[in-house]
């Protein structure tokens, strides 16, 4: 009996000993695996950066590729911010690379047949929605300006273009001195990814969203005058207007920046009911198909004037250019938020889907009634209102210009909108940091911008 007892024990123990090294070896090749080869400075990614997947764009142009051991992006300086580099933890390159990474294992069905019949060993390239001939294009329509401009499809929510400007060669981010150079470049921060991670005060833009929350929730009428006397009193404060507009009707308040008139719907909403709508046109959400996305920081002063302010797009309110992108396409889909997104899919080496992004479906923000209300002032500001400098011959555009003051120099330049009016195809987005008018300066390269689109739709 002793003599059993002895060989249990020892079967017992050989047992464990064999087993120990086979859990941890699917513990590390399947459970964690893709956790460990997502870290920046894994070796073994590091190894097999030639076997990584390439970013493509919507028309499967590359984006980016690996050479070597070495990243390669064609594009530079056009898309550098956006997409970062293989040096560190930031960029979209990077929060990509668990994708994109050497399969060691395959992460499914359709990979597991890849690498039995062919033993490819290639990451998967993930499809953009960019369109490299947009980003480079508006890229160069920002050329002497700080700023951004994001450009999306109405329709579907892609992003066609998410272009920051100052940015930097992600071919040389390696380079010690360059790199060193643009550490140094506090005043223009080109390693600031702008589109999605900047946070600006809207200004009059943000009128948009207050005249939308004030006609849903019955606080104002489409019809409804204003008596603009050039300034008001808001307590204390005094709010001045760009004009001593008279009588002025809602949309006319909007067409050409009445500011006694958005204060007045400021105070009627108050805070609360101003970041209520701000939230519901997604400047909260968690856009999950857009890596890298963040959100606002919502109006929060408790001064008496607080209201009036927010109101045209000041205080303490900050928002992104994606946030205002969006806020321009639920107007021109009458209402309804669709959901932006970034990131069509992941693809084999062959060309195959092996997954597609599904975001979520489309929700309603608004009424189409109300939203075709504030589409009406829209269209009214380009024609004959602040933002007639947006105008194309042969295309409706419809948007919001605005020039938002801020603490570190002139005014920032927005504008805001989407084209063709009648049957919305693009909306966009453009901020030009301390520029000055949002009409003057930003409402033309939206122009411009549009016409680009355009001429380059498929």
């Amino acid at each position: 009996m002793e003599l059993k007892s002895r060989v249990r024990t020892v079967s017992v123990i050989f047992v464990v000993l064999l087993l120990t090294p086979l859990i941890n070896l699917v513990r590390y090749q399947f459970i964690e695996a893709d956790d460990i080869l997502s870290r920046p400075n894994e070796l073994r990614l590091e190894q097999k950066q030639e076997l990584r997947g390439s970013l493509l764009d919507r028309r499967r142009d590359v984006l980016a590729y690996s050479k070597g051991q070495q990243r390669v992006y064609p594009l530079g300086e056009a898309i550098g911010s956006l997409l970062g580099g293989y040096s560190g933890d930031s960029g979209l390159d990077n929060m990509l690379a668990a994708e994109t990474k050497p399969m060691d294992v395959p992460r499914g069905p359709v990979d597991a047949v890849r690498l039995i019949r062919k033993y490819d060993m290639r990451g998967n390239d993930v499809v953009l929605t960019i369109d490299s001939r947009l980003q480079r294009g508006i890229y160069e329509l920002l050329s002497g300006y700080l700023g951004a401009a994001v450009l999306m499809d109405t329709r579907t929510g892609e992003l066609l273009a998410l272009v920051s400007r100052p940015s930097f060669d992600s071919n040389r981010v390696r380079e010690e001195a360059y790199w060193k150079s643009l550490i140094e470049q506090t005043e223009t921060a080109p390693l600031v990814e702008r589109c999605l991670s900047g946070r600006y005060p809207p200004g009059s833009t943000f009128k948009t969203v207050v005249m939308s929350g004030a006609l849903e929730e019955g606080l104002a009428r489409p019809d409804e005058m204003f008596d603009c006397k050039g300034s008001m009193y808001v307590g204390s404060f005094l709010l001045n207007c760009n004009a001593t507009h008279g009588q002025i009707s809602l949309c006319e308040a909007l067409a050409y920046s009445c500011n006694v008139a958005f204060a007045e719907l400021g105070t009627r909403l108050g805070v609360e009911g101003i970041d209520r709508w701000a939230s519901r046109f997604g400047m909260m959400d968690d856009f999950a198909c857009v890596p890298g996305s963040g959100k606002a920081q919502l109006a929060s002063d408790s001064a008496w004037s607080a209201s009036a302010e927010a109101a045209i797009g000041q205080a303490d309110l900050l928002v992104s250019p994606l946030h205002m992108a969006v806020v321009a396409s639920v107007i021109a889909n009458r209402g309804r938020l669709v959901e932006p997104r970034l990131v069509k899919g992941t693809a084999s080496s062959d060309g195959q889907w092996v997954s597609q992004t599904e975001c979520r479906e489309a929700a309603e923000v608004m009424s189409a009634g109300t939203a075709e209300t504030v589409a009406e002032a829209m269209r009214l500001a380009v024609s004959s209102g602040t933002c007639v400098n947006a105008a194309l011959p042969d295309v409706l555009v419809s948007g919001k210009s605005g020039s938002a003051e801020n603490p570190r120099g002139d005014t920032h330049a927005w504008f805001i909108g989407y084209a063709p009016s009648d049957s919305p195809r693009f909306a966009c987005a453009v901020v030009l940091e301390n520029a000055g008018g949002g009409g003057r300066y930003a409402a033309p390269i939206a122009g411009k911008i549009f016409r680009m689109a355009f001429d380059l739709d498929e």
